[in-house]
């Protein structure tokens, strides 16, 4: 039962967080990808034991959390920074 209770949360948040990625794509905010996979993948770098252990160190988590963000939003890759 606890794992049919899991599975829906799940799935609410991924809702939630799929039509929040199609605004960001709508505004040109977001690239043009699949919103479900994508919100998927940001609520698997949010939910992970490391990210807990990211927030817990002793820097501060204004930092971590502007890290986290920057992570989700740009992704690992080097990119020239543009003056738009």
């Amino acid at each position: 039962m606890l794992k049919y209770f899991y599975a829906m949360l799940v799935k609410k948040n991924i809702k939630i967080v799929t039509r929040i990625v199609e605004q960001g794509i709508a505004e040109g905010l977001i690239r043009s990808e699949n919103p479900n996979n994508m919100a998927s993948l940001i609520l698997s770098v949010l939910f992970t034991p490391q990210t807990k252990e990211i927030l817990d160190d002793d820097e501060v988590v204004e930092n971590k959390v502007n890290f986290i963000y920057d992570f989700i939003m740009n992704g690992i890759s080097r990119k020239e920074q543009s003056d738009e």
